[in-house]
């Protein structure tokens, strides 16, 4: 993230009100959000500041915390449930264009070594960049190291996982955030963090720590 947005980078002490710096700032997000708001904690700390709360509504790191093979067989299985969805006649025409593809692309790789031949066009540049940089981000390789909070994180979780996750129980989170990680199982799924049942009990502890907060 870019620190300029959030003023960070010239006046890091004017940019919050006062009671952010009277250690009451508390953040807190689910999937994308629970990164921006990792790496807002991040830099308000090195800024000097301090997160009071920083709280994961269910939300998994993103770097090694997929098995990459069982990531492969979501893949297939999504495209196999898509696939078997469809008419008899739809099918068909997906399986000749397949086997088109397939024979196309071969008799490109054929005539590569051929003087003055060109390849056939590939796949849209921007939907291969955007898998690229996607595998990129979930595995960026063994001399990764993840980048690191100095606080406590507050981790709200849904029981039961998708199966393609690695088997961590505080989601991996303990990696990053220095001072621990206090997990809290939830009721429901994923998608109904924020509605009854799991809203009541994310509500009752949030509120408990704040309680804690206010009263020194």
């Amino acid at each position: 993230l870019d620190p300029r947005p959030m003023g960070l980078s010239s006046n890091p002490g004017a940019a919050w009100p006062s009671m952010m710096r009277a250690q009451c700032l508390m953040l807190a997000g689910q999937c994308e959000g629970a990164h921006i708001a990792f790496e807002m904690a991040r830099q308000i700390e090195q800024a000097g500041e301090t997160v009071a709360i920083l709280a994961s509504l269910d939300a998994w790191p993103l770097e090694h915390t997929i098995n990459p093979y069982l990531l492969k067989v979501v893949g297939w299985t999504r495209a196999l449930k898509n696939f078997l969805k469809t008419g008899r006649r739809t099918r068909e025409r997906i399986q000749d264009k397949a086997f088109a593809v397939v024979a196309e692309q071969a008799s490109a790789d054929a005539r590569t070594d051929l003087p003055g031949s060109t390849p056939l066009a590939s796949a849209p540049v921007d939907r291969e960049l955007h898998h690229r940089l996607m595998r990129q981000r979930l595995f960026p390789g063994k001399g990764w190291k993840p980048r690191t909070w100095p606080g406590r994180l507050l981790l709200f979780r849904i029981k039961h996982q998708p199966y393609y996750r690695i088997n961590a129980y505080d989601f991996d989170w303990g990696k990053r955030a220095q001072g621990g990680v206090d997990v809290v199982t939830v009721p429901g799924e994923h998608s109904q963090m924020l509605r009854p049942p799991a809203v009541g009990v994310v509500a009752a502890e949030l509120k408990a720590r704040i309680g804690r907060l206010v009263a020194g």
